[in-house]
């Protein structure tokens, strides 16, 4: 079998993540803390300067946001501007 692995500190390491510990679960803190920082010097990832790449999801697009429609919803769900609200008090 294989290596146990930490999931978070993958996410670390490959820069896709930021350490956030909150007591009493600081149990990997330093670990946490080590892997962002090496990615944090390494500049990958969030750190990565310049471009800004999309990452794996961004290639099942084509950049047109999908359109939206209102059709298919029946009209006493859909939001509308300044609707009286009921009284609670009655």
């Amino acid at each position: 079998m294989g290596e146990a692995e930490l999931f978070n500190r993958t996410l670390l390491e490959k820069g896709y993540a930021e350490v956030l510990t909150i007591e009493p679960n600081d149990l990997y803190a330093e670990c946490f803390e080590a892997a962002e920082s090496n990615a944090r010097e390494s500049g990958i990832g969030l750190w990565a300067e310049g471009e800004i790449t999309g990452g794996p999801a961004a290639e099942q697009y084509d950049g047109a946001a999908p359109e939206t429609t209102t059709e298919d919803v029946p009209p006493d769900t859909l939001p509308t501007e300044n609707a009286p609200t009921e009284d609670p008090t009655q």
